[in-house]
This record gives structure tokens, C-alpha cells and sequence, in this order.
């Protein structure tokens, strides 16, 4: 297992909210957007020496067969463009069928682009959003993210990525694993569970 990453690591690269006139927006040098007030990001994944067999932070049925990022890591988003199916049940802000669209990534750890797709609201419907996202990959000090910067009426929408599969062959990514922002860390129960994106094509 890792060692886990420092919290205030992860927080001040996602604490970045103020744009200055000669700081760039896009790019690798550009920060990150601040997750919502009061969320504290998971630590990198799985790293739990206190957790007892049937711990639920260490079984995620939800993403069988997609390796956690802590014990196969990834250095890049190269691949992720596509159509995406969302697992089921699906909390408020998941999404249930995404497609994201790169226009920059790697060979470094960020990445961005477009993304469009159906989400699940807090009244258990299907709404349409769209918009720019921006993503960063395993690096030794941060929890990957993907943070839907715009196309919600709210603050950005975030997600961590607690694991990703890739095609050997093909190079594009089949499936992540994520966890919502708007969810308390650790895991528990549903709603406070990761889910899976499968990709469709």
C-alpha cells in the first residue's frame, strides 16, 4: 500500500479559487477548482491499517474489477474520451450516462475538456448538464480528481477517482471508479458509496 498523502496537500491544490489577471486558466499550470465548503478529500485510496476484514472502506462491490488507483496507478487521462454508463443505484450529482470529450491531457498529470451527459437530481430524475471540465491524474502527493467545472447551477462538481481500468491494446480507459464530493468521506452506506462509469463506446 502507499503512504497516505497529506490531506493539506490535497487541499491547498484544490483550494485554488481566485483568478488573477496573469494567472492562467487552462493548462497544467492552472489551479484546480476549490470542492465544496466543509468536504475533506479521502486520503489516497484504500490506505486504512485500522480497518478490519469487512471494513465496507475496503470492499467497493460497486467497482469490482476496476484496480484502485493506490495499487495500479495512472499518470494520465489519455484514453477517456467516450460515452460513459453510470452504476446503479444512483445518488443526487452522479451521473448515469456522461460523455467526456479531451482537448489537453498528458503526458503530465491534468487534463481538460468538455463533458456532457444525464445526472441524477435530489428528486430522483434524469437532468441534462454540460460544460468544461478539468482533471487531475496520480501524482506522489494528490488524490486524483475530475471536477465538472461549469454547467451546474451550484458550485463545481467534483469527483474523486479511487480507480481506473485501461485497455492494454487500445489505450482507452474502460472504466473508473468515483466518489462524489457531496458524499462524506469514508464510505457507508448509499448514498455515501463509490460508483462505477463503464464505457459504452
Amino acid at each position: 500500500m502507499h503512504p497516505l498523502p497529506l490531506l493539506s496537500a490535497v487541499a491547498a491544490l484544490l483550494a485554488a479559487t481566485t483568478v488573477l489577471a496573469n494567472e492562467p486558466t487552462s493548462g497544467p499550470e492552472a489551479p484546480l477548482p476549490s470542492p465544496p465548503a466543509g468536504f475533506s478529500p479521502p486520503p489516497q485510496l484504500l490506505a486504512f491499517p485500522d480497518a478490519a476484514p469487512g471494513d465496507p472502506r475496503l470492499s467497493f462491490p460497486e467497482c469490482a474489477g476496476i484496480p484502485p488507483s493506490d495499487e495500479a496507478p495512472f499518470y494520465d487521462y489519455n484514453g477517456l474520451s467516450g460515452r460513459y454508463a453510470g452504476s446503479r443505484p444512483a445518488a443526487e450529482g452522479q451521473p448515469l450516462q456522461i460523455g467526456f470529450a479531451l482537448t489537453s491531457s498528458g503526458p503530465g498529470p491534468w487534463a481538460e475538456g468538455e463533458y456532457s451527459g444525464w445526472f441524477m437530481t435530489a428528486e430522483g430524475a434524469a437532468r441534462w448538464h454540460a460544460g468544461h471540465f478539468r482533471a487531475l491524474a496520480v501524482n506522489p502527493a494528490f488524490m486524483p480528481s475530475i471536477v465538472l467545472t461549469s454547467g451546474f447551477d451550484t458550485a463545481n462538481q467534483g469527483y474523486s477517482v479511487l480507480g481506473l481500468r485501461k485497455d492494454a491494446a487500445s489505450g482507452r480507459i474502460t472504466a473508473l471508479c468515483l466518489y462524489s464530493w457531496r458524499q462524506e468521506w469514508p464510505p457507508t452506506v448509499f448514498p455515501r458509496r463509490p460508483f462505477a462509469l463503464w464505457r459504452m463506446f
